[in-house]
C-alpha cells in the first residue's frame, strides 16, 4: 500500500470461499476474481479474511486481496456498489432490441418450445421498427441489435433492410452499434456473414446436438432431413473469417446423445481449439411438453454430467473454451429485467422475454405506426421492477447478488412464484473445479469485470 492514513480492511460480503479437492477457493461475485490458495497459503488466507486487517499490517497477499475486491474499506457500503450497478445495466443511455424478423424456422428441432405461427415481419412493421431506432438515436449512446427468431436468416431480406438503414443511422448520430445472431447456422453463406460483419456482428449462438447420429434425430429440416453438415460448414465459414467475433456453439444434451456429444466435443477440440473465439456452452435439453413428446429422457445427474463435458472440453483443447464467467458484475443479469431492452416480434408485438412468447404477461406491448411503443406498464413492472433483489430480501442479502442482480430469471418469478438462482451459484464446487480446470484459479489476478465500484466496463 502507499504511505498514507491507516486504512481497515474487511473481508467483502461477496466473497464465497470453498475446500474443494484439498485446496482452498475463493471468488468475488462482483469483480469476477477467482483464485485457489495451497495448503501453505491457507492458513494466512483465512486469517485475512477473519475481522478487519489495518493497510500497516499489509504483505504482498493482503495487498493481492485488496486489488481483487476480496478486502474492501471496512466502512464501505457494499450494496450502494450493486445499485449503483444496477442503474448502469439500466442506463437510458444505452438500449437493447431483440428482433424477430421471421417467426418461421427451416428446421423442426424435436424439443422446441416455439410454433412458428407467424411469418416474415411485414413492411410496415420493418418500417415502424427503423422509425423507433430513429426516436432512439437522439438520447442514446449504445445500440444493440440480437437478431433471433424463428430462424432469422430466414428473412436476411428483412433484415439487410433493417440492419443497412440502422447502420447508417447510427453512424449518422455517433452511436456505437453492436449485433449478435441466435442462428441454427445453416443458411450462414458468405453473402449474409459480409452483412453481419458489415453491421458489426459480434456474437453468434449455434447449436449442435452432438454428431450427426444424434444431431440430425433431435434437429431435423422442417421436411426432415439432416442438418448436421451445413450447419458444420457454417461454422467452419465462421472460423476461416478473420473478424473479431464470439461464436458461442450451444450443445443440448440428453441421456440419448451422451456419446454422441463426447465425440463432438473431440471434433470440436480439432477444428475449433485453437481459435479462442469458439466456445462451447453445454446445457441439458429444454424440459418442456415438446421435448416430453418426443421422448427425449433428461440426465438424471444433470451437473456432475455437464461437469465431466465441460473439464473434457477444458482438457481436449488446452484453453478457456468454454468462456467462464460464472463471476462478475452483472454476468448473470436476465435481459428481460431491463428497463432499456424489449423483444419485437415478426407482427410487432413488444415482449420482455424470449422463452415465453404465448405468455400473456410477456406481451407487454405494441409497437405502432411511426415507431410509436404503447407499453402496458403493469406488465412491464413485473419483468423491471418486482423481479431482482430490490423485492426480494433474500436475494438482497446473497454473496452472489451482484453477478445476477437478483433477476437470473424473472420468468420464473412471475410464472412460479419463487426465484431462480444461476446453476453457477447453485453447484459451486462444481464451478471451482471447473474453474481449476481451466486455469482461471490458479493466481490472484486483477479485476477486469469492474472499473470502479458500481460501474462496467
Amino acid at each position: 500500500m502507499s504511505s498514507g492514513p491507516t486504512v481497515l480492511f474487511k473481508a467483502s460480503r461477496f466473497n464465497a470461499m470453498r475446500f474443494v479437492g484439498g485446496s482452498l477457493f475463493l471468488a468475488n461475485s462482483f469483480t469476477g476474481a477467482v483464485v485457489g490458495f495451497d495448503s501453505e497459503e491457507m492458513a494466512s488466507t483465512r486469517r485475512l479474511l477473519r475481522g478487519t486487517v489495518s493497510s500497516e499490517e499489509f504483505s504482498p497477499l493482503a495487498q493481492a486481496l485488496v486489488e481483487n475486491g476480496f478486502l474492501v474499506p471496512a466502512d464501505r457500503d457494499e450494496m450502494r456498489g450493486v445499485d449503483n450497478l444496477h442503474d448502469t445495466l439500466n442506463d437510458a443511455r444505452s438500449f437493447e432490441l431483440v428482433l424477430l424478423p421471421t417467426e418461421a424456422c427451416n428446421f423442426r428441432c424435436t424439443y422446441c418450445y416455439e410454433s412458428f405461427l407467424r411469418g416474415e415481419m411485414p413492411d410496415a412493421v420493418v418500417a415502424d421498427v427503423i422509425a423507433l431506432v430513429d426516436r432512439l438515436l437522439p438520447r442514446i449512446e449504445t445500440l444493440h441489435i440480437a437478431w433471433f427468431g424463428g430462424e432469422p436468416l430466414l428473412a436476411f431480406p428483412t433484415m439487410r433492410a433493417i440492419g443497412d438503414q440502422v447502420q447508417a443511422a447510427c453512424a449518422a448520430w455517433g452511436v456505437d452499434l453492436r449485433t449478435s445472431i441466435t442462428t441454427n447456422g445453416a443458411l450462414l453463406d458468405d453473402e449474409k456473414l459480409a452483412f453481419l460483419e458489415r453491421t458489426a456482428c459480434c456474437h453468434y449462438q449455434v447449436t449442435l446436438d452432438g454428431v450427426e447420429s444424434a444431431h440430425d434425430r433431435t434437429r431435423p429440416t422442417s421436411d426432415g432431413g439432416a442438418t448436421y453438415a451445413t450447419v458444420w460448414a457454417g461454422l467452419r465459414r465462421l472460423k476461416a473469417s478473420t473478424y473479431e467475433h464470439r461464436v458461442v456453439v450451444r450443445v443440448n444434451v440428453h441421456m440419448g446423445n451422451l456419446a454422441a456429444v463426447e465425440e463432438l466435443v473431440e471434433r470440436f477440440a480439432a477444428e475449433f481449439g485453437n481459435d479462442v473465439r469458439f466456445t462451447l456452452d453445454f446445457h441439458t435439453v429444454w424440459d418442456g411438453p415438446a421435448s416430453r413428446a418426443s421422448g427425449l429422457e433428461q440426465i438424471p445427474d444433470r451437473e456432475s454430467t455437464l461437469e465431466r463435458l465441460r473439464n473434457a472440453a477444458v482438457a481436449r483443447t488446452q484453453r478457456d473454451c468454454l468462456g467462464f464467467s460464472a463471476f462478475g458484475a452483472g454476468a448473470r443479469y436476465c435481459y428481460s429485467a431491463r428497463r432499456n431492452s424489449l423483444v419485437i416480434g415478426a407482427d410487432g408485438t413488444l415482449y420482455k422475454c424470449t422463452l415465453a412468447f404465448h405468455d400473456s404477461r410477456n406481451h407487454v406491448g405494441k409497437l405502432n405506426a411511426g415507431g410509436v411503443t404503447e407499453i402496458d406498464a403493469a406488465k412491464f413492472a413485473l419483468w423491471t421492477e418486482h423481479s431482482d433483489y430490490r423485492s426480494d430480501e433474500l436475494c438482497g442479502s446473497c454473496f452472489y447478488v451482484p453477478t445476477c442482480v437478483g433477476a437470473f430469471c424473472p420468468f420464473t418469478r412471475i410464472s412460479e412464484g419463487s426465484r431462480a438462482c444461476p446453476p453457477e451459484k447453485e453447484y459451486l464446487d462444481s464451478t471451482f473445479r471447473t474453474a481449476s480446470a481451466i486455469g482461471i484459479a490458479d493466481a490472484v489476478r486483477p479485476s477486469t469485470a469492474c472499473a470502479e465500484e458500481g460501474s462496467i466496463k
